[in-house]
């Protein structure tokens, strides 16, 4: 349909145009949404795949496919050497180690435990970061935010009901 003749339909100015270069905020949206929707999604064959293969195996096959893409992607962004020259190597390293650790734990916690148990307590990290904020860089928080982490923390109590 031609764009004269949806305005025979519609009246002028409520054809909906969908500039993304001109409406940073609605492509972010959308953006941040498919990204979120393809978390679930990845989350939920996770768990499909964990019924038939075990913890590390899925998260070998995962991490295969993203060191794949990553390489893919390198020429884009920058080159091998751009990435591999880090100025603080140690820092990233060390993260690189943690986020290997928590990528594994995130995966055996989908394998034995229900999406919904699992997914309450992955949305429990911004409280844990604020207290880890609080106690390693010394960023106390307000009182509000002190209520506010306590009542967070109180929601995930519920949806887990531990004992």
């Amino acid at each position: 349909m031609t764009k004269i003749a949806v305005e025979k339909i519609l009246p002028i100015g409520i054809v909906p145009r969908m500039n993304f270069a001109s409406r940073p905020a609605l492509t972010a949206i959308l953006l941040a949404l498919t990204s979120f929707s393809l978390f679930s999604v990845g989350d939920t064959a996770i768990k499909a795949l964990s019924v038939h293969y075990d913890t590390v195996t899925i998260a070998f096959y995962i991490g295969t496919m993203i060191v794949g893409l990553t390489l893919l992607l390198t020429p884009f962004m920058g080159g091998v050497r751009r990435i591999i020259t880090l100025p603080d190597r140690k820092f990233h390293i060390l993260r690189g180690c943690v986020l290997t650790l928590q990528f594994y734990l995130m995966i055996y916690a989908f394998s034995v435990m229900s999406l919904a148990k699992a997914y309450a307590l992955l949305f429990a990290a911004p409280l844990i970061t604020v207290l880890l904020a609080w106690l390693m860089l010394k960023e106390k928080p307000g009182p509000v935010q002190t209520v506010l982490i306590a009542i967070g923390f109180a929601g995930v109590l519920l949806i887990l009901r531990p004992g």
